[in-house]
């Protein structure tokens, strides 16, 4: 009993700032969790994937008493320190008696809490394995039907008669789920210009579905259809969630199941086949079988036969061109890998081998000297995490087919309840490739690249949140519009400040400078110049009685390039109406926008119905409105609609766009 006391008083001595966890309880408690959530995931990423992660995880909230570590990583904001800290706590002290007391675990300051809060519950009697044939009663169908069209009106507008198709996009989608335990599905998309009904495919345009089991014996998840892969940090393959360098300095780590049941409509980032995972106490392997066909266009070599110049990921078939090149290239994918785990840290190895139809001969542009070609390619890793009382170290070594070597090095550091650093390095060797890799690099997909990553947020009281991030990179070998070797600078500095539980206001600022190629000598030879973008914002969120809630945004950039310098504003005001537990809720915005040129465009997210992200791309000048409604009439029925029109002032066109979406929700039983 003594020990456990002393045990306890060492516990509270560590937890600086615990020692005001009543008023920082009420100021938590009182918000709107699960609209400041939404809103603040979105605004991230317009992958549709997202929102119905988010959605199941809103529905299905997990039990903190019960769940297992490694499940807390599916919430947002949480990190390997956060599981850390949550699963000795847990240990220690025994089972939670609230929800609140989340806040007394070192690192889990109010604002991680409030991120989580929509999605945990304390259920502490709750069976975290049921019976296997209850998987199959007790989980959730869902039915989702969604159409709409965007339409351009005034100025020269000629009809396309080369489109086989109306401009109608639509999608249905059927989906039962019982938890993260078992899944199943099927989606159908057709894209504007695309015919509803392909001959030759016997449906729509795109078909896609899948069959998922998790813990189950020793088999930790068996997934059948379309999937994804999500392997390491990135280095060789990643098709999973991503974030890149937003406004999150702690983002930087990627952690995802390595397979994931397909849901979204992209086309092009998913593998069609099967996988196998499975774990025996601290071993975990993997293995992984797919063959697919993806869009690709084609040319005769005299040596060669027929080869691929491009691989195309749009999706589009609306055009005879289009159609020619439509599943043109089979591709073949087969991956391994074994991870050894012990309680604050794991290493592992993976790797992954591709076979294509047809060669891969890309253009000979000096850019793409190193570009994947052949019949085949593969990439192996080492990848390796762990913990440290208040560090976590996180890692991937790889290599591919013709031997370069790319690496990737980071820390999250919490160096007090209030403020956390995260540190990471990479060097990429400039000839690296890998297919479909998505790693935390400046370019997105790894290659060519070596730099450093440094990001801090700072709480220093109560409502006020500083976060801010530098990155500093140099790209060996020629790339994309740059005939050189070239150097990149980024940073970012965000101020958020809640006064009280009903105002939420930040200040966001950032830079970058690049090297670009700009202009062309008398003797041909293009001149690298710097080019600098900054962009500032100013938001406010403020909620208003009779349940309105009311945001405003400034945004404002400008680039300079070549001499030149062009600016770019934007200007909007949202009204929300959405009442708790009401049967109609409404979203309406007003914007306004100036942008002297393309590359002082300016982005804004936009509402939308349920599981579909939009982001406009605004310049020149002009305004911009939409509304979104959402009726329920009762539990199982959601109709949504939204309708949207913009106005560019010099041309007098209008685009006009509406979604209709109607979802029905039942439980089995």
């Amino acid at each position: 009993m003594k020990f456990r006391v002393w045990c306890f008083l060492w516990w509270l001595a560590v937890s600086g700032g615990c020692c005001a966890q009543e008023e920082q309880v009420r100021e938590i408690s009182a918000g709107d969790h699960e609209q400041r959530m939404l809103a603040d995931r979105f605004d991230q990423s317009e992958d549709e994937e997202v929102g119905l992660h988010l959605d199941h995880l809103l529905r299905f909230r997990l039990a903190i008493n019960t769940v297992r570590p490694e499940r807390l990583l599916e919430l947002p904001g949480i990190t390997p320190i956060h599981v850390r800290h949550f699963t000795a706590y847990r240990a220690m002290l025994g089972p939670f008696t609230d929800v609140m007391e989340l806040q007394a675990i070192p690192s889990w300051d109010p604002e991680t809490v409030r991120r989580v809060m929509p999605y945990v519950k304390l259920a502490d009697r709750e069976n975290p394995l049921p019976l296997f044939s209850e998987r199959f009663r007790k989980g959730e169908h869902l039915l989702l039907l969604r159409t709409g069209a965007s339409f351009r009106m005034g100025g020269d507008l000629s009809v396309d008669t080369t489109m086989k198709g109306g401009p109608l996009r639509n999608l249905l989608r059927y989906n039962y789920r019982f938890g993260q335990l078992m899944q199943w599905g099927m989606t159908t998309e057709k894209d504007p210009g695309e015919p509803q009904w392909q001959r030759g495919r016997g449906g729509p345009d795109f078909i896609s579905g899948h069959v998922s089991v998790r813990e189950l014996g020793v088999i930790r998840s068996l997934v059948l259809g379309d999937f994804q892969v999500s392997l390491g940090q990135g280095l060789i393959h990643w098709q999973g969630i991503s974030f890149g360098m937003g406004s999150d300095a702690m983002s930087i780590l990627r952690q995802a199941p390595v397979f994931r049941p397909y849901n979204g409509t992209d086309e092009n980032r998913f593998h069609r086949g099967g996988g196998l995972h499975l774990r025996h106490k601290r071993w975990d392997a993997f293995v992984f079988h797919s063959s697919d066909r993806k869009d690709a266009n084609l040319a005769i070599d005299s040596a060669a036969g027929l080869t691929v110049r491009s691989v195309l990921t749009s999706g589009l078939h609306r055009t005879e061109e289009e159609l020619v090149d439509r599943d043109a290239l089979r591709i073949r994918t087969s991956g391994v890998g074994i991870r050894y785990s012990r309680a604050v840290w794991h290493v592992g190895w993976q790797g992954i081998r591709h076979e294509f139809g047809h060669r891969l001969e890309p253009e000979d542009e000096p850019y793409r000297k190193y570009a994947i070609r052949g019949n085949h390619w593969w990439n192996h890793s080492l990848s390796w995490g762990g913990t440290i009382r208040n560090i976590h170290l996180f890692g991937e070594g790889a290599l591919d087919l013709k031997g370069r070597f790319a690496l990737l090095q980071g820390m999250l550091l919490t160096l007090h309840r209030d403020l956390d650093i995260s540190l990471l390095y990479r060097q990429i060797d400039h000839g690296y490739r890998a297919w479909q890799a998505d790693a935390h690099t400046a370019q997105g997909e790894p290659m060519n690249e070596a730099g450093w990553y440094a990001g801090g947020s700072f709480r220093p009281v109560p409502g006020v949140k500083l976060d801010g991030w530098v990155d500093i990179c140099r790209f060996p070998m020629l790339k994309y519009r740059l005939d050189a070797p070239s150097f990149r600078r980024a940073h970012l500095l965000s101020l958020q400040w809640q006064p009280d539980k009903r105002t939420r206001l930040y200040w966001r600022w950032q830079g970058e400078l690049a090297e670009r190629n700009l202009t062309v000598t008398a003797s041909g030879m293009r001149t690298i110049k710097e080019v600098r973008r900054i962009t500032w914002r100013w938001h406010m969120d403020h909620a208003l009685p009779s349940n309105f809630q009311l945001r405003f945004r400034a945004d404002a950039s400008r680039v300079e390039e070549d001499g030149r310098i062009f600016r770019g504003g934007l200007l909007f005001i949202d009204l929300l109406y959405k009442p708790p537990m009401a049967k109609f809720r409404w979203t309406g915005r007003f914007a306004w926008y100036e942008a002297d040129d393309f590359s002082a465009r300016l982005f804004a997210y936009e509402h939308d119905v349920p599981f579909q992200q939009s982001m406009a791309m605004l310049h020149g000048r002009g305004v911009r409105m939409y509304m979104v409604m959402q009726y329920r009439p009762d539990r199982n029925w959601q109709v949504s609609l939204k309708t949207g029109l913009g106005l560019k002032q010099a041309s007098q066109v209008q685009d006009a766009d509406v979604r209709l979406q109607i979802i029905y929700r039942r439980s089995a039983d």
